[in-house]
């Protein structure tokens, strides 16, 4: 009985370190976009993050950038078939979709002050 006891338990030890241990991604820029007010150039980054749910913070490392953006972490339905990145018209990222995975970063857009 103790050894299915043990059994169980690590098990579920072993579950939440592996979804504990998906904490990030790559993340390639085919044209500059923006992010948390910091404008990125064209190439690869290291995505980090950290917190679940609607508090998340990311962490985003290359070609010179080292910044944090909070996001909300969502889980899609299907896994993503390759890596994408979501921008919004004006170069904002928005998404990240990481190939492989049904984790999505969604950014939150910095809040703009309102002119007195």
């Amino acid at each position: 009985m103790k050894i299915i006891a043990y059994a169980l338990i690590l098990t579920f030890v072993l579950s939440l370190a592996a979804f504990a241990g998906d904490t990030n991604g790559n993340m390639s820029l085919i044209s500059a976009g923006k992010l948390n007010g910091t404008q990125l150039k064209s190439g690869s980054y290291k995505v980090n993050w950290t917190g679940e749910g609607n508090n998340v913070q990311v962490t985003v490392k290359g070609n010179g950038v080292n910044l944090t953006a909070p996001a909300t972490i969502v889980t899609s339905e299907k896994k993503a078939t390759h890596d994408a990145v979501i921008k919004a018209a004006d170069g904002t990222i928005q998404e990240v979709q990481f190939g492989g995975k049904k984790t999505v970063l969604k950014f939150i857009a910095p809040e703009t002050s309102v002119g007195k």
